[in-house]
């Protein structure tokens, strides 16, 4: 290219020293420009047009000497007017040219040093094949999707790979990008539809952006757990490719399922925990109905000794007697359910009958304490999506609390209170009149292993404040030192009305 640059510029140099053609053969060197444009940087650019420039003056006065001819002169001054205009031009297009090249390039490099996993795909062909339905007078193309997995596993296919990174590979153990477009169907596994169905639809209903949790499969067979996002171009009629970042949260999902795990197990030591607490409430509500049940008993024999049986009042006893035996039943199994060490199960759950449970268990501590329960429930039922026996849990020890914070107080009543708020939800509240939380403690308060009692263990607030947050509520406390303390829980009401689990 330089030589041909070269060339061209002696031979328009030399025809212009004749001088015999009449016109401005010195326009020419444009070419000798645009030639130079493509090898040239902008300094060696404009260095090259001076050159061009000089060769038409001296030219000029090569051929005429210095007597001024005014068409030799004009001519002169058109050829230099061209070069200048042409090199200005081809200056800006080279600078606008490296502008893109460094742009592409730093995209290049974003693309393939990133961390997370990009498939760039081309889109065009599905949206061709959805905008054919609605041609063919199909109008939700949701529903035809969902009822249609041949369609789904159609557009699946028209889905065009264009480019893949670095990360991309690494993730699904390809060795290069022709392995790795050779192995596509392998990697897509049966999870993985609903996400490409949403992920397809929220492309074609216009939306900016989409994210998913689905599942593929590494070359290798190994199932991970990945996360899709792509925020979708804003084109007018154009179909640009877009960009699907990919991140692999396999791990991330594991140490959630270890610390649910683990928060589980917790729970079940403090509940095991509590249950010791409650040793002589558990003994009293068994022994309760145990008793009815032997009196009942004992009662029916008498009555059905008598010289003439009284087939009635014996008949009432054992009613009686079926009725206390369900309710020990009743209890054993409340307990039961508490003590075992089983997976969260969330139900809809009514939190008054879960009050209601709870303070059956506690009662007996309340009246040996002589401490005055007080209930403020509401007229309406709260429902909410919850494991009944990690909620029972934390009202358990909520009133146990409040009960050992009166163990040095004069003036003793316990109040429970539940009301709904449109923001929140359910609201419980356990309120005592004992000696208060101080400010010091405050902060760290649901912190494990911190106790403001001497035997304490410092883990039921803690545990109560994890089963609370894995509900997606919260919980918290108000006090004033010296005039007891409130704590507070909030969750959301079920987002559906069924019934409540029994």
């Amino acid at each position: 290219m330089p030589v041909l640059a070269g060339l061209t510029a002696l031979v328009i140099f030399l025809v212009d020293l004749a001088g015999s053609l009449g016109v401005a053969v010195a326009v020419l060197y444009v070419v000798v420009i645009l030639i130079s444009a493509s090898f040239a940087d902008r300094r060696a650019l404009i260095l090259i047009a001076a050159g061009c420039a000089g060769l038409t003056v001296l030219a000029y006065l090569l051929a005429h000497g210095p007597s001024l001819g005014q068409q030799a002169l004009l001519r002169c001054l058109i050829s230099l007017s061209a070069i200048a205009i042409v090199t200005w031009l081809a200056v800006r297009h080279r600078i606008s040219t490296q502008i893109l090249r460094n742009s592409e390039r730093r995209y290049r490099n974003i693309f393939q040093s990133t961390g997370a996993s990009i498939w760039e795909e081309d889109l065009s062909d599905v949206r061709r094949a959805m905008d054919a339905l609605v041609q063919q007078g199909i109008t939700d193309v949701r529903a035809h999707m969902d009822a249609s997995p041949e369609f789904l596993r159609h557009c699946v296919s028209l889905v065009r790979i264009v480019d893949v990174n670095e990360a991309a590979m690494k993730l699904v153990g390809a060795r290069d990008q022709p392995h790795f477009m050779s192995s596509l169907q392998n990697i897509f596994i049966a999870e993985t539809e609903p996400s490409f169905r949403e992920f397809l639809l929220a492309y074609y209903e216009g939306k900016s952006s989409f994210s998913y949790e689905t599942m593929i499969r590494t070359i290798d067979g190994e199932r991970r757990s990945i996360l899709m996002a792509a925020t979708f171009p804003v084109t007018d009629g154009a179909h640009e490719n877009v960009l699907v970042s990919i991140f692999d949260i396999t791990d991330r999902i594991r140490a959630e399922q270890a610390l649910e795990q683990a928060r589980a197990e917790l729970a079940h030591v403090g509940r095991v925990i509590t249950l010791g607490e409650l040793t002589a409430s558990i003994a009293h509500e068994v022994n309760q109905p145990l008793a009815a049940i032997v009196t009942n008993g004992e009662a029916s024999l008498r009555w059905l000794e008598r010289p003439v049986p009284d087939l009635a009042e014996a008949r009432e006893c054992l009613v009686e007697l079926i009725g206390e035996g369900r309710r020990a039943g009743d209890v054993v199994n409340r307990l039961r359910k508490l003590a075992t060490k089983a997976a969260p199960e969330h139900t809809l759950v009514e939190v008054r009958t879960l009050i209601a449970e709870a303070v059956e268990l506690v009662n007996r501590q309340l009246l040996e304490q002589q401490i005055r329960l007080t209930q403020d429930l509401g007229a309406h039922p709260a429902v909410v999506l919850a494991d009944r026996v990690q909620l029972q849990q934390v009202i358990i020890n909520l009133m146990i609390n409040g009960a050992q914070a009166m163990a040095t107080t004069s003036v003793r009543e316990l109040t429970i209170r539940l009301r709904q708020d449109p923001a929140e939800g359910v609201i419980v509240t356990v309120q005592d009149t004992g000696v208060g939380v101080s400010e010091d403690a405050m902060d760290r308060l649901f912190s494990a292993f911190f106790s403001t009692k001497a035997s304490g263990m410092g883990m039921g607030l803690s545990i109560s404040r994890s089963i609370i947050h894995a509900h997606d509520g919260r919980i918290w406390v108000t006090s004033a030192p010296g005039a007891g303390a409130a704590f507070h829980f909030a969750l959301p009401l079920a987002s559906q009305a069924q019934d409540p689990a029994p």
